[in-house]
């Protein structure tokens, strides 16, 4: 009965085949070999690639830390800021220095100077260890 049943497939695949024929491939031409082998030629080796994806991978990573750090200064400028504006209330003063602690520097969230930023690159380097 499994022979029966496989014979009658292999016959029904074999109808259906027939009238989709597979189409022929044609001979490569000297255009088609040239191409291939200057494919052959330039593209890069297995390892050079696998250096390429650990480049993209490592610079994706610092430019997130630089993304997250620059976003936590400016986190903390706002709360900085907030915890700076006093409540005013009904004839109340406001207190100087509410909020800042003394001897603390200013938070910078202006642009970063070139130094700034070969540091800061510096400790992502360390953070990754590259």
């Amino acid at each position: 009965m499994l022979r029966h049943t496989l014979c009658i497939e292999v016959v029904f695949i074999h109808c259906i085949l027939q009238f989709f024929p597979q189409p022929v491939r044609r001979p490569d031409s000297s255009d088609d070999r040239h191409v291939i082998a200057r494919h052959a030629e330039i593209y890069p080796k297995e390892d050079e690639l696998q250096a390429v994806q650990r480049i993209v991978s490592h610079t994706e990573k610092a430019l997130k830390f630089v993304s997250d750090h620059l976003a936590d200064m400016a986190t903390a400028a706002a709360k900085q800021a907030a915890a700076a504006k006093p409540v005013v209330g009904a004839g109340a003063k406001p207190a100087v220095g509410v909020g800042a602690k003394v001897g603390t520097p200013p938070v910078k969230t202006g642009p970063v100077g070139m130094q700034e930023f070969v540091i800061r690159m510096e400790n992502v380097k360390k953070v990754y260890a590259w």
